[in-house]
């Protein structure tokens, strides 16, 4: 369920929603997500005032509740259900009603939730956003004594005034959120409730192995059950430039009744197998179907990835990759896009942003300080261009 569009929003400036527990009512304005509290016209005007900065038009930095009320179907009573959360800055909490679910703050990742069971009907989910700077008197203090030591005599007081006023735009625990990038309060990427069967697909990473033209597996599989089942898995790869169908295989396996289990398979790509580089970027679009058999009842799930065969490794002090020697030449990307003051989150930018690159001869990129999203890997892996 795309949980995209209007929410219910309230910046806590004083910090007292959870002791007043704002999870439990409702939350006074609205905002659109994904999107950031100061593109939504919230917090305080900006009147120029940071030296060499990027200025947005509005400011916030702390904490910032969000709120939508959701409708669980009759049809998922039962299913295992999670709420994904992509590129939040930075610190996130949740409630569903008035369960609390925990706290994350990963910045390269999307925030993924477990959900506990949930009855059909209405339900009420509450995130919690901190993008308040973590010990910013400690790092301002640091930043003083090394500017003091570094800086020239003459020009000591002036410089240290401006620089002293750039630091603490500066956040210690947001990679790419520095003076030429803005700081911002929200999310920004995909907001879902993902529901799956009490049995289903959790992940599926591809290893290229060039040398015996296959590729290596690795599937998790969940199981929300106490039962052990059988199950089958097929596997069905194409080559994206062709659409031509390179292998299907089905394998059996035995699912215990583990919450997590973890298989590896070999699937052989033919004496035709292309292979990734930045001159011929070929990639792989693989579909996994579950189908298990649980009391009589059949479960199935879907799983789709992207990969690509190549092989990587150095030799000395050079990368080589598919036996050849790799010449880098890149350019840094340090996360400026002043008209948001965050990455772009959708695979047209950054394709465009790539294929700029590739004008100018450059084939890789060097992210300074923040993983850039999903889109930016998934056009990469397209364009031929290395991160």
């Amino acid at each position: 369920m795309n949980l995209a569009g209007v929410w219910e929003f309230c910046m806590d400036i004083e910090r007292k929603g959870v002791k007043e527990r704002w999870y439990q009512g409702v939350l006074s304005q609205t905002i659109t997500l994904p999107g950031s509290v100061q593109e939504n016209g919230y917090g305080t005007l900006t009147l120029g005032k940071h030296i060499k900065d990027l200025n947005q038009v509005y400011e916030f930095s702390g904490i910032a509740w969000y709120q939508k009320t959701v409708t669980i179907a009759e049809n998922w009573r039962g299913k295992h259900m999670a709420l994904l959360l992509e590129r939040c800055c930075w610190e996130t909490e949740v409630w569903v009603d008035d369960n609390y679910l925990g706290m994350q703050n990963s910045l390269a990742t999307p925030h993924l939730y477990n959900l506990p069971e949930l009855q059909p009907g209405l339900h009420r989910i509450t995130i919690k956003v901190d993008n308040s700077n973590q010990k910013e008197d400690q790092h301002i203090q640091q930043q003083k004594e090394l500017e003091i030591i570094a800086l020239d005599t003459d020009a000591r007081d002036l410089s240290i005034h401006l620089r002293t006023e750039q630091n603490y735009t500066k956040k210690l625990n947001c990679g790419g959120h520095h003076i030429w990038a803005g700081e911002w309060n929200g999310i920004i990427g995909a907001i879902e409730l993902i529901v799956k069967n009490h049995i289903w697909l959790e992940s599926c990473d591809v290893y290229a192995d060039i040398a015996n033209t296959q590729a290596r597996i690795k599937v998790v599989i969940g199981n929300k059950t106490t039962k052990s089942c059988q199950a089958k898995l097929n596997f069905s790869c194409t080559l994206d430039s062709t659409k031509n169908q390179v292998i299907t295989k089905t394998v059996d396996c035995h699912i215990s009744a583990d919450y997590i289990n973890e298989f590896e398979f070999y699937l052989p790509m033919g004496s035709d197998m292309q292979l990734w580089d930045e001159f011929s970027p070929e990639t792989y679009s693989l579909t996994l179907l579950l189908t298990a058999v649980e009391d009589d009842e059949i479960l199935g799930d879907e799983l789709k990835t992207v990969f690509g065969m190549r092989d990587l490794r150095t030799e000395g002090k050079q990368i080589i990759i598919n036996g050849r020697t790799v010449f880098l030449r890149g350019t840094l990307e340090c996360c400026i896009f002043p008209k948001t003051c965050y990455p772009a989150m959708d695979y047209a930018s950054w394709a465009r942003i790539y294929d700029i690159l590739k004008l100018y001869g450059l084939n890789h990129l060097r992210f300074h300080s923040f993983c850039p999203p999903k889109a930016a890997f998934e056009a990469a892996d397209h364009k031929g261009i290395m991160l």
